[in-house]
């Protein structure tokens, strides 16, 4: 049997870029600008991380410029489901990483959240008695002409990390900008800002 002549075809739909493609590149993105700084800590990059910025750059604008043109693609056609879909990528991608930052979930965190057991078990073995100090560096970033700042993660019973910090270096120590982010069971987060 052959198919009846008088059937009107069905158009052909052109293969569109997935929405999903979207939203991976925005992800991709906020991924990025991330980890930069954990980067720079990890391999010592310097002035590197200008181009890793710039990188960034560019998945942003690659990002946005497929966004804006399938929304208007989206429009002329009238595909109002692919167009609710595209412009929904920046701002579910916006909406995770402004949660991310209200909850204090970022790289250094994450680190922490993967290691903790290590620390937990060398916290342990710290010799003396109670309340316990110790401090282990954790990397740095700057370099010459540039703000230099120190990680170290600190285990402190007594809770007061920067007193304790100060009393650890040596007393003719010269200390640039401190604070201490708490990280939960007596971990903490000192930063060193040398400008």
């Amino acid at each position: 049997m052959t198919p009846s002549k008088n059937r009107k075809s069905e158009p052909v739909q052109k293969p569109r870029w997935p929405a999903s493609w979207h939203f991976g590149l925005w992800l991709a993105g906020v991924f990025f600008l991330y980890i930069i700084e954990a980067l720079d800590r990890l391999c010592n990059l310097y002035l590197g991380v200008l181009l890793l910025l710039g990188i960034d750059a560019s998945i942003f604008l690659l990002a946005a410029v497929s966004t804006s043109v399938s929304a208007f693609a989206s429009v002329l056609e009238g595909s109002w489901r692919q167009l609710v879909s595209v412009t929904a990528a920046p701002v579910l991608t916006i909406g995770l990483l402004a949660a991310l930052l209200h909850y204090k979930i970022d790289a250094d965190w994450i680190h922490f959240q993967f290691t903790r057991h290590r620390y937990e078990k060398l916290v342990r073995v710290i010799p003396g008695g109670s309340p316990k100090y110790h401090l282990w560096k954790w990397g740095d970033t700057g370099g010459a002409a540039v703000v230099n700042i120190f990680y170290f993660l600190a285990y402190d019973e007594s809770d007061t990390p920067l007193e304790n910090f100060r009393r650890a270096q040596a007393p003719q120590a010269r200390f640039g900008d401190l604070s201490a982010r708490p990280f939960g069971d007596h971990f903490y987060l000192v930063t060193e800002l040398y400008p």
